[in-house]
């Protein structure tokens, strides 16, 4: 279920940058490898592998954390 987004947190995501860590809700704790505004997208290296998310979506949506 998403929750709803607070203020704090887009301000958060203005300013995260590669090598900010950051935790999803299945593959737990993971550092920002990269990050494209532009084309939006954020690519984090997790335990498991490196996983690409859309930015911001998916801190907006809950499945990203900062």
């Amino acid at each position: 279920v998403a929750k709803p987004v607070h203020t704090d947190v887009k301000a958060k995501l203005e300013k995260i940058e590669a090598g900010d860590i950051v935790y999803h809700m299945k593959f737990g704790k993971g550092k920002v490898v990269k990050i494209n505004k532009n084309e939006k997208f954020i690519h984090i290296k997790f335990t498991l592998g490196e996983k690409k998310f859309i930015f911001p979506d998916a801190f907006l949506m809950g499945f990203l954390e900062i």
